[in-house]
């Protein structure tokens, strides 16, 4: 969602469980996308698995090319997911700013998009903050190979 609550994205994934407040999810090839924001539907060229964390203001998204080597780790700073059990559901409202990992080089994404969203939406001052300190956060546990940047979570190693 964006932070009117609008719905931005909508696909479904396969729950794989949960650790230490960690919510895994795996979303097959060829999954149906619904991108709201753009008008448009697809399918997913990759499939992925998806790490959603109940309490920190990120999610990783762990992307396999079709024929099954890791592609890029791509990263949406969010505020911490909304879970619906009645519905079967989770809810993220997306910030705007991304952080890429892709053949060994970390690129942070779409801060002019964060920043135009933060004037238009009226963020709080906490959440500009919160927003770029979670950056901070993400590229540190990149670079020390922390969960779910070591090698142990990939499906190719």
């Amino acid at each position: 969602m964006k932070w009117d609550r609008s719905k931005h994205i909508e696909w479904q994934s396969h729950f794989v469980g949960e650790s230490d407040g960690v919510l895994h999810f795996f979303t097959p090839l060829r999954t149906s996308i619904s991108h709201y924001g753009r008008q448009s539907f697809f399918e997913t060229d990759n499939q992925s698995d998806l790490f959603f964390w109940r309490d920190e203001w990120f999610n990783v998204y762990m992307n396999y090319a079709s024929r099954g080597h890791l592609r890029d780790y791509y990263c949406n700073v969010s505020l911490p997911p909304e879970i619906d059990p009645r519905n079967c559901t989770l809810k993220f409202i997306d910030l705007d700013l991304d952080v890429q990992m892709r053949w060994g080089k970390l690129l942070v994404l779409d801060e002019h998009e964060f920043e135009e969203h933060a004037r238009m939406y009226n963020y709080p001052s906490h959440v500009r903050k919160k927003a770029y300190e979670v950056v901070e956060h993400i590229k540190v546990s990149w670079s020390a190979r922390l969960f779910p940047f070591d090698r142990e979570t990939r499906r190719d190693k």
